[in-house]
């Protein structure tokens, strides 16, 4: 049991179940539904880091995920840990790049890789943060139906997908090559952020929700 649950010492038997495994999805398939946001790892070795973005793809309504070579196994025990049963509620497809390649062009996506060399970072983040500052000023005077085109005038409303790469070694020369870089704007006073932390950051802010919260924090009349 104990080494079942990955743990020295545990609770003992809570259940006891037959479950399938889910297969991994075909992205590409004619039957497959438009995807509007894709979850891309590259190289991603770190089984809580995983389970943690998967997670949090779930919870922000990202459509599914692409594993690419390198990433571990996401029914590793600390997977399924780490992302609390995400990996049998996200659509995950296995591949290499050129599969990755027909997905995007199915679906006519956009690609972003994470990556912190992106040189125009500063002037990046004050068009966001500028365009973030005159339609939150606006959202409270806004109907109802006009939110999501407000929301989409920041995040735009194409399809896209984010990679994701290693720990160490960031992402690969071919990922480079065909994803336009992405840098989360940062002081510095630190250097880096955790894969799994950086990956929730972007997929809250490509998630289309972001301005949601600017309609929670207001500001008393």
């Amino acid at each position: 049991m104990n080494k079942m649950c990955g743990l020295q010492n545990s609770d003992g038997v809570q259940a006891v179940a037959e479950v399938d495994m889910p297969k991994f999805a075909n992205l590409s398939d004619a039957n497959t539904t438009s995807l509007q946001r894709l979850l891309v790892l590259e190289r991603l070795q770190d089984p809580g880091n995983l389970g943690t973005l998967l997670r949090t793809a779930v919870a922000l309504g990202w459509d599914a995920c692409f594993l690419l070579p390198g990433c571990c196994d996401p029914f590793n025990d600390k997977a399924l840990k780490a992302g609390r049963g995400a990996a049998f509620k996200l659509p995950t497809a296995k591949g290499k790049w050129d599969e990755l390649l027909h997905v995007m062009h199915r679906h006519d996506m956009q690609c972003y890789g994470a990556s912190p060399e992106r040189s125009d970072t500063a002037a990046f983040a004050q068009q966001l943060e500028a365009k973030h500052a005159v339609l939150a000023r606006q959202l409270s005077d806004l109907p109802q139906s006009s939110t999501k085109e407000a929301q989409d005038e920041v995040v735009g409303s194409n399809a896209m997908c984010i990679v994701l790469g290693s720990e160490g070694q960031g992402l690969s020369k071919t990922a480079l090559e065909h994803s336009t870089p992405l840098a989360i704007p940062m002081t510095d006073r630190m250097e880096s952020l955790n894969v799994s932390q950086a990956g929730a950051i972007l997929m809250f802010a490509f998630c289309g929700n972001s301005l949601k919260l600017y309609d929670q924090v207001k500001r008393p009349h």
